[in-house]
């Protein structure tokens, strides 16, 4: 008889501790459910996370790599920005978006707090331009208070400024 895995349940009391404001989002397990865990689940879980769809790929085409092509989004861009981001765009003729960061020691002393902006905008990018037909080459550049604010604000942040520029495009053709 094949023997079935059951995740335990994870006490309340363990998850009340104090989070640093700058993880507050981070995933912490649901206390109200368990899950059961069987090869076939197993193996449908493993093809999920292992096997990203082409759509949703976040690769090296999708990213601003050599200088030239800052300079260029930097010379007459499409500006957006707020508290967290300023956010720097450009039409380009290339078959999909494409994305820089510039998030320097200045915005977070620590090279995890950097690295946590980076792929809050990674995966704000991600959702939204893979799918997009519109190309733009964009630049994203925190500000200080980006190192202090949670991940789910951040990433609301960056989908009011797709929206933002998107508007720009469109009342610019």
């Amino acid at each position: 008889m094949g023997s079935v895995h059951v995740c335990q349940l994870v006490p309340a009391v363990l998850l009340s501790r104090p989070v640093d404001p700058r993880v507050e989002s981070a995933c912490l397990p649901d206390i109200r459910t368990a899950c059961i865990a069987s090869p076939m689940n197993d193996a449908v879980l493993r093809d999920n996370i292992t096997k990203p769809s082409l759509q949703t790929a976040f690769n090296r085409k999708h990213k601003l790599t050599k200088a030239i092509e800052f300079k260029r989004v930097f010379k007459k861009p499409f500006v957006s920005s707020d508290q967290c981001f300023k956010i720097l765009a450009r039409l380009n003729q290339e078959e999909n978006s494409r994305l820089g960061m510039a998030v320097s020691r200045q915005v977070d002393k620590h090279a995890v707090g950097r690295n946590r902006i980076k792929r809050v905008i990674r995966e704000s990018f991600r959702h939204r331009y893979n799918t997009q037909r519109v190309c733009l080459d964009i630049v994203v550049l925190p500000r200080r208070e980006t190192a202090t604010i949670c991940n789910r604000r951040l990433f609301r942040s960056l989908q009011g400024h797709w929206s933002r520029l998107d508007n720009l495009l469109k009342d610019k053709n």
